[in-house]
Order: C-alpha cells, then structure tokens, then sequence
C-alpha cells in the first residue's frame, strides 16, 4: 500500500534527468562505455580470474587483453578464456547470444554486467533458465559517471553449470538463436 506521503515526495520531485558537470543532462543511454567500477570488477575477478575483457576500449579496459569496437568482440572466438563483459547496453541480446554460443561451443565462462531488465524477451528465454544470476543492490555509479546509472544492473554468469544437452535442444529451438562465429 501506497501512503499519501510516500505519494507527497514523488509529487515533490524536480523533473529531468540530473546535470553533468558542464550543465547538460545526464544521460546514459547516449553513452555506452562506461567503466565498470573497481568494488564490483574486483571481488568477481577474484573468484573467475578473468583473462580477456571482451567488450572494452582502450579507456574502459580493466584486463591486459580485452577487444575494442575497432576487433570487436561479437566476431572473436572466446574459447580458452574466462571472460569479463560490460557491453554496451543498446546491444545487449547480442553479447548474451554471444555468450551463450561460447559458452555452449566452446565450454567458455563469460561474467556479464547487464542493465536488470527482467521483463525482456532475452531474460526468460535466455538468462534466466540458463545463467546463475546475482543483483547488485542499490544504482551503480560507473566510473566518469557523475550520477548513479538510472537503472538496477545483475550480474550474469555463463557457463558455470549449463546443461549442455539442454542448452544445446531447448534454448536454440526457443529462441531461434543463431550460431556466431
């Protein structure tokens, strides 16, 4: 139940987005390279050791080997790495198929950050049945980001315990996923 003064201070609220530094609207959909923040990359890298960065740029980097927009990553095999994936948000049912495919041709651990949007076509067909997912409580505030991203976010990982049999019959039939290569 909603109380009338829960209601009062959305009432309250300024409109529009917050300000950038410069006095223009924060807007992160514009902007797609965001650095994943140390206090969430550390604690993961320490429990997968990832080897490649496989959506980064050379700013964004947090890994020796990671492939930019320039060798995009979409079309580089991952076979033989733990791989670390904070892709750009506007394409994400394309670093999930990716995923999925590395993970089910070529036994590939990926860790994905991605914008919890649970309602999503990719996250019942895809992420939920067959990925372990964690929440990240609260908004993350991205690095060179000067407010919290205006969205929840999880962490998804592939690859850990995927039924293989089932991944390869249930999942390609569900979701008509194509192979990348």
């Amino acid at each position: 139940m909603i109380g009338q003064s829960d209601l009062n201070q959305v009432r309250e609220r300024k409109p529009g987005r917050p300000k950038n530094a410069d006095g223009t609207a924060c807007v992160y959909h514009r902007r797609q390279d965001w650095r994943t923040p140390k206090a969430i990359f550390d604690p993961l890298h320490a429990e997968f050791r990832f080897t490649c960065d496989v959506a980064a740029s050379e700013k964004n980097a947090l890994l020796p080997m990671f492939f930019t927009s320039e060798i995009d990553g979409l079309k580089q095999s991952w076979k033989g790495h733990v791989c670390f994936c904070n892709p750009p948000f506007v394409h994400t049912a394309k670093w999930v198929r990716k995923a999925l495919a590395e993970a089910r041709e070529n036994d590939v651990t990926t860790v994905m950050i991605l914008p919890a949007r649970t309602g999503n076509k990719i996250w019942h067909e895809v992420i939920l049945p067959y990925c372990e997912v964690r929440f990240i409580p609260g908004r993350v505030h991205f690095d060179g980001a000067d407010y919290p991203a205006p969205f929840d976010l999880a962490v998804i990982i592939f690859g850990q315990s995927i039924d293989t049999d089932r991944l390869g019959k249930e999942v390609a039939r569900n979701t008509n996923i194509e192979r990348l290569s």
